[in-house]
């Protein structure tokens, strides 16, 4: 379902093996999806998890300033970081570029994560082709 994060079966509510579940305490949370700039929740959130943390009720849900695009008027992550690095920039148009055409490609250059690598992937990047991530939430990938 879009907007929602299930654990890897796609089905299953995510599950945090690492928190232990008796304990209170806080947490930031990152959202991270291939081509996109991370996200994390603006505040701190007191574990166990009892609610839903909802990015897209406003573009203050996310860590830093305008970390979040609107697209019909509802928050949504930057699509355009190409090369998972955190800066939306030429280096992502290059790796576009050198492979623009695509079909059941499952790559990070694919914006809109539907197999098909076109000109509406290059979309993406063109309209914010100077965005910055957070630093909180970027370390160097070995493997994006």
């Amino acid at each position: 379902t879009e907007g929602w994060i299930r654990d890897v079966d796609g089905i299953s509510n995510m599950k945090f093996y690492n928190i232990d579940p008796y304990v209170s305490d806080n947490y930031y949370f990152v959202v991270r999806h291939r081509s996109h700039l991370d996200i994390m929740t603006e505040t701190s959130i007191v574990t166990p998890l009892g609610g839903v943390y909802d990015f897209t009720t406003s573009r203050s849900k996310a860590h830093g300033v305008n970390q979040q695009n609107l697209l019909n008027n509802v928050p949504v992550m930057y699509a355009g970081d190409y090369d998972c690095n955190g800066v939306i920039n030429n280096l992502d148009f290059n790796i576009w570029f050198s492979d623009r055409a695509g079909v059941d490609a499952y790559v990070t250059w694919d914006g809109d994560g539907n197999g098909t690598v076109n000109n509406v992937d290059f979309n993406f990047w063109i309209k914010i082709k100077s965005k910055v991530g957070i630093g909180e939430v970027y370390l160097p990938l070995s493997n994006p």
